[in-house]
């Protein structure tokens, strides 16, 4: 791991909306895509998915940075971690830990004692990653994934308090 001075979680700047795209799509290819729907597939190659997203929403997101390259991604919205990914080179680093866990400090801080998250009930490294952190599933439900695509998905909580 790198020196702990060395790793600052911050807002994400304009300048950085290339970097995170990139992030983002490269945390589907190797995560996302052998487990949604194949009509999630489709569409993430013919939407520009991850560019859009990085383009429409860049202010929402903290980075997690290291050595000035960034190495993960958040997006916290009200009481819910909405979005958290990693550059898949950089996975067993505690990076995804340090960015949970300023996600629950911000919801924390925010007001509420229960935190949210949804993930594909496919994605068992995120669950157990999850689990690991003190979240539990609620329930499946169907959500929707890149171009409203149905798909099983958990709902997981943890208690803050």
């Amino acid at each position: 791991m790198n020196r702990e001075d060395d790793i600052k979680i911050r807002n994400a700047m304009a300048s950085e909306i290339d970097e995170i795209g990139e992030i983002l799509r490269a945390s589907f290819v190797t995560t996302m895509a052998p487990i949604v729907p194949e009509a999630a597939n489709i569409a993430f190659n013919n939407l520009r998915e991850p560019e859009r997203f990085a383009e429409n929403c860049w202010e929402s997101f903290r980075v997690l940075v290291s050595g000035n390259k960034i190495k993960g991604m958040l997006s916290v919205v009200d009481d819910t971690i909405e979005s958290l990914h990693l550059d898949p080179t950089q996975k067993r680093h505690g990076y995804g830990s340090r960015l949970l866990a300023y996600g629950e400090r911000s919801i924390l801080e925010r007001g509420y004692q229960l935190a949210k998250l949804d993930v594909l009930t496919k994605n068992s490294s995120a669950i157990a990653f999850y689990s690991a952190q003190g979240w539990h599933i609620d329930h499946e439900f169907t959500g929707l994934e890149v171009g409203d695509v149905p798909a099983p998905m958990y709902r997981m909580h943890k208690d803050l308090k």
